[in-house]
């Protein structure tokens, strides 16, 4: 039996900080590194000694030769165990065994030969843990057997288990808590960085997304694909850029020259968890007395929790009987993952009954004859509440529309035939109540499947290719429950999250001390969110007869008194990368020398179709011109008399386009063998994105508006002349050193080592507008609403009133209006600046136990921000609308990487909240208003956020080579109860009071795995 986890926030870090910090930056590559010196038992160097190192489990071999400095680098190292042997002419041969390789680092492996006869070899165990001489970055290492032994629970973003929750166990990367968030993935930081703004790599290329950034959860690969996760916190070396944060490089698994695999199955049940606490407060509190039923205990119910995820993976060598066998040549990897769940329940929503369907509203839940409400101008009589009146007899008297009731609250006849079409597709009623009329019962299914495949081949000594392709697709009903039957149901819709991984790596060795290292790949994310009717193929407004309108959606249609018809989503998210990573490494003398380039090309497209909507109201069956409490809506929308409609109309879908360029060379010099210079410089042009037709506009506050002849109009893509249509200018001084170092003082006879230095980098463009701004005047959302508020906006039977199909390139278009979305100043352009610095003491206590104990701070500049608004009164204004890089916006971060030390952060723009009694907007013609003083950072703090997880695991073998394990994975162990953040309304009787759970209640996750 083993007990693997304990997770408790400020007692795990320092442990952490010895067990898992791995640190000693690698190129941007799926491999690690070994590197070192080679001498002889006196302490000279040895030039011309050929090392070679084997992998264990495949058999890869790779080779270098000392230098005249007796330094020797293999650079691209796959993952995994090593022996090496070093031969040298006079020398004893010797073999140093069980070297472990990770990702993205580089073990430090010094030799020392022994003068004696060629026909003896000297047998080195060298599989503790190594103090990190080589380079000055702060990193850690999570490996594939902690992610299947630690405990890991079902739902991260994607609803599978998260390959990032174990980026919080390394100091310094908050999460979980963050905005009431239970993992806290979804809002994870890296070092002080940015929501969304860490580079995340994945077989050695970045998988920056347009929309979302580095949210990775959700398009990941398995974890039982996944052989490493490197977090560089702080000073990468000079191959890494384009973070405001840290980096999280991602490896897959590949195969070897045994086969191997294994099954599994994860379970969770209700009957295994606890209950919220809230369930059983209330529970304690309202089910009493002769409420003490099981109906009222059932309310309060531990939350449904059937979960069945199932997968395994299979690897070995390539071997197709008398055809080919790849045993020391070419390994294949393949893993499978499915989890299929179903959230059921019942739920009750107001339907039109029969008599109303009838044009009947004469039920005393709807017609209150006891309730005067006001007095009809056209015949003086008294106004009851819920009374419905004739808009076929409207006058004017005394200035005042008004019209004549319905006798005995019953619309006779005249019914819409579009309103009967709409109408119809509501269900009859299950009981007899006028409200709260319709029960319904539903499932939402959820399931997730993805899948791995790698190939890594030996071409020969020189020339190895591999290829990996991960897919994932997440495919549920979002937005459950459901309340009504599809095609009218407003609540669901259909959610499909694809993504695509490809990647193709290249190493060639041009000579024992020089290697090129090539990857190309692509990306390729679509998010879909369909209402379901909108992928059955139909017009929906022909088949209804509603005119000047096409939609592949039903309409969404809304009266005040039904539920509403129809769900709005109807669009997609298609977001395309291209990627080339490229680099050579050269050995010479002292220095192991990297240079290399990143390419990326980004293609998002989002795509936004019509749904039309029509709103009815009261008004249009209403007694007078401003009148209350008497009309109604769906009496309204029998009649066809709509008060409101809209649609969204595009005359091209964006397709935005932008391009990242990086050079940069490294020089990780031996000064001595006690000291390592990591020299870096990179340098990045990161151009702004640009629509692929221009179909783009922005404003200018310089341009002449035609109407009033005054500065400030609209200026558009196609149609103004030398413009630049990025509307951000490309910054390009985009230089970032990388200085660090190690060194290890020959006094303290090795066994420690100071490692540090300082650097910059720059983080990503990040846009936040998911493509759907800068395109004003390419768009049209015409908005059809009743000029009075009492007449009919449209009556539907002759469908929507005709508007201008876009474009509309007209100047002034928005004057008198809020411009939405349509600015962005030239300095937008300029990537956000990260300095970063840290220093860091590593003790050897033991043979196979490390500690480090360091710091880790940076500053930033410019940081992507929401808060340009031209519009805006003096200071800030905290309702913001332009997108781009601000100078006053930056952070501070500061933390110690043993305990993880609190993260402070700010911004230097200076916040104003108005006076509750002011205009927003204010100026000479309406009242003045006043700044407050309230900070924009405040000392009131959430309590502290602490969990801890437990798993014991149980190996049963079965036979020589197949066994089967079962693990119990204790989640939330003690059962903590986190509470979300206090209701902040002053006018609410809970105001102050936190009134739901921020955290996941104790759960038990059971995993079964049969091995072989």
């Amino acid at each position: 039996m083993k007990l693997i986890k304990r997770n408790l926030g400020y007692t795990l870090f320092p442990i952490l900080g010895w067990v898992l910090l791995v640190p000693s930056t690698q190129a941007q590559t799926v491999f690690g590194g070994i590197a070192g010196t080679v001498t002889d038992s006196t302490g000279a160097v040895v030039a011309g000694a050929k090392v070679q190192a084997v992998e264990e489990r495949s058999g890869t071999t790779l080779e270098a030769v000392s230098t005249s400095a007796g330094t020797y680098r293999l650079p691209e190292v796959p993952i995994g165990v090593f022996d090496i042997n070093v031969s040298a002419a006079g020398f004893q041969p010797q073999r140093l065994t069980g070297i472990q390789v990770n990702l993205q680092t580089t073990a430090a492996v010094n030799i020392v030969l022994k003068v004696g006869a060629a026909t003896e070899t000297v047998t080195v165990a060298a599989d503790a843990p190594r103090l990190q001489t080589e380079s000055s970055d702060i990193s850690g290492t999570i490996t594939a057997d902690q992610y299947q032994k630690l405990p890991l629970a079902l739902g991260g973003v994607g609803a599978f288990r998260s390959p990032e929750a174990f980026i919080f166990l390394l100091p310094g990367n908050t999460g979980p808590g963050t905005a009431n968030s239970p993992n806290g993935i979804f809002f994870s930081k890296i070092a002080g960085g940015q929501d969304y703004g860490a580079e995340v790599l994945i077989d050695g290329l970045s998988q920056q997304r347009s929309e979302n950034g580095s949210s990775f959860d959700e398009e990941a690969p398995s974890v039982d694909a996944l052989q490493q996760l490197t977090v560089t916190e702080a000073l990468p070396s000079a191959e890494y850029n384009r973070t405001t944060g840290g980096f999280e490089n991602f490896v897959t698994k590949s195969g070897g020259n045994q086969f191997h695999g294994y099954a599994f199955e994860i379970l969770r049940n209700t009957a295994l968890d606890a209950n919220l606490w809230f369930n059983g407060g209330n529970r304690a509190m309202q089910c009493t007395g002769a409420n003490d039923t099981p109906a009222c205990a059932s309310t309060f119910a531990t939350p449904v929790d059937r979960k069945n995820d199932y997968g395994g993976t299979f690897s070995g060598p390539v071997w197709i009987p008398k055809v080919y066998n790849g045993r020391d040549k070419t390994y294949f990897f393949f893993a499978w993952e499915q989890l299929k769940y179903n959230l059921g329940a019942t739920t009750i929503t107001t339907v039109p009954t029969a008599d109303e369907l009838a044009g009947d509203f004469s039920n005393p839940a709807l017609f209150n004859q006891s309730n005067v409400v006001g007095t009809n101008p056209c015949d003086g009589t008294p106004v009851y509440q819920g009374q419905i009146f004739d808009p076929s007899t409207t006058k004017t008297v005394n200035g005042v529309e008004c019209r004549t009731a319905y006798p005995g609250n019953k619309i006779p006849g005249g019914f819409s035939p579009v309103a009967h079409a709409l109408l119809a597709y509501f269900p009859a009623p299950t009981n007899g109540n006028v409200f709260n009329n319709f029960s319904f019962s539903s499932t939402a299914p959820i399931e997730n499947t993805t899948m791995t495949v790698r190939i890594d081949t030996n071409i020969t000594q020189k020339l190895k290719l591999w290829s990996s392709y991960s897919s994932r697709d997440n495919n549920r009903i979002s937005g459950a429950p459901q309340y009504l039957p599809y095609p009218i149901d407003y609540a669901t819709w259909k959610q499909d999250f694809e993504t695509h991984f490809w990647r193709l790596g290249l190493d060639y060795v041009i000579s024992p001390n020089l290697l090129n290292h090539l990857i190309i790949g692509s990306n390729r994310s679509n998010s879909i969110n369909f209402a379901v009717p909108a992928l059955e193929g139909k017009n929906w407004f022909s088949i209804l007869g509603i005119g000047n309108a096409t939609s592949n959606n039903f309409p969404v249609i809304t009266n005040g008194l039904t539920a509403q018809e129809g769900m709005p989503n109807n669009g997609d998210n298609i977001d395309n990368g291209l990627r080339l990573v490229d680099s050579v490494s050269w050995q010479k003398g002292a220095h192991s020398l990297t240079f290399g380039t990143d390419i990326r090309y980004q293609q998002y497209s989002p795509i936004n179709n019509n749904s039309p909507s029509i709103g009815f109201c009261a008004q249009q069956t209403s007694a007078y011109q401003g009148s209350s409490n008497n009309g109604n809506g769906l009496a309204s929308e029998l009649l066809g008399l709509a008060c409101s409609g809209g649609q969204n109309v595009y005359a091209h879908q964006s397709r935005w386009i932008s391009w990242y360029y990086s050079g940069y060379v490294q020089d990780d010099w031996k000064v001595s063998r006690n000291l390592t210079l990591n020299l870096g410089l990179n340098y990045s042009v990161d151009v702004p994105r640009h629509e692929a037709i221009n179909n783009t506009s922005n404003f200018s506050p310089t341009a002449i508006d035609p109407e009033y002849g005054v500065p400030g109009a609209l200026i558009f893509g196609t149609t103004c002349s030398g413009c630049n249509t990025k509307w951000a200018e490309t910054y390009f001084k985009d230089w970032a050193p990388r200085v660090g170092f190690a060194y290890t003082p020959p006094w303290l006879e090795g066994k420690t080592v100071l490692r540090g230095g300082a650097g910059i980098l720059y983080g990503p463009l990040q846009y936040d507008d998911f493509g759907g701004s800068m395109n004003a005047g390419y768009k049209s959302n015409p908005g059809f609403n009743s000029k009075n508020g009492f007449d009919p906006s449209f009556v539907i039977d002759s469908g929507y009133p005709a508007f201008p199909a876009p474009p509309n390139l007209d100047p002034g278009q928005f004057n008198g209006s809020f411009l939405p979305g349509s600015y962005i100043v030239k300095t937008a352009g300029r990537p956000a600046a990260v300095y970063n610095y840290n220093l860091q003491v590593q003790q050897e206590l033991a043979k196979d136990l490390i500690a480090s104990i360091g710091y880790v701070g940076s500053q930033a500049q410019n940081l992507q921000a929401n808060n340009q608004n031209i519009n805006n009164i003096p200071y800030q204004d905290p309702f913001n609308t332009a997108n781009g890089s601000d100078p006053n916006v930056n952070s501070f971060f500061n933390a110690s990487d043993t305990n993880a030390a609190a993260a402070y952060r700010n911004g230097s723009a200076k916040p104003a909240f108005i006076d509750q009694v002011a205009a927003v907007n204010a100026s000479p013609d309406n009242l003045p208003y006043t700044l407050g003083n309230t900070p924009r950072v405040t000392n009131i703090r959430m309590p502290a956020w602490m969990n801890e997880d437990f798993s014991v695991i149980k190996d049963t073998p079965i036979h020589e080579n197949l066994s089967f394990e079962l693990k119990f994975e204790f989640l939330n162990a003690f059962n903590r109860h986190l509470f979300g953040s206090p209701d902040d309304n002053p006018a609410d009787f809970t105001f102050g009071i936190p009134t739901y759970q921020a955290n996941s209640p104790r759960a038990i996750q059971v995993t079964g795995r049969l091995s072989f």
